[in-house]
């Protein structure tokens, strides 16, 4: 069936590696507003990064500043490197961090 066909084609497009249709409305919506909403929010992920990257820097845990994203990529911790990844995050998630491994998105 050429039709069923075709909408699963277009649906595994953005299942696999296409934004989802919805995000990309906003998004053209968003970049074709006003430009003081996109820096207000802009700003508002800056002082979330802010926060983030000071206060890991003052736990000890010096972590890249993020350029242009919401997530922060950190290197783990020298004294943590011997436990295995999943043991690492056990002791982020006792203290209310979530994370994941990068290698998961390589």
């Amino acid at each position: 069936n050429e039709i069923l066909i075709a909408a699963l084609e277009k649906i595994k497009s953005y299942l696999d590696y296409g934004a989802f249709t919805p995000i990309q409305v906003a998004a053209a919506s968003a970049l074709s507003s006003d430009p003081s909403t996109i820096e207000k929010v802009r700003g508002i992920y800056r002082k979330r990064r802010d926060v983030l990257v000071d206060a890991m820097g003052k736990a000890g845990w010096e972590i890249p500043s993020p350029d242009a994203t919401m997530f922060a990529w950190a290197p783990i911790p020298e004294k943590f490197k011997p436990l295995v990844w999943l043991a690492f995050a056990l002791v982020l998630l006792e203290i209310g961090l979530r994370n994941t491994v990068f290698k998961g998105f390589v």
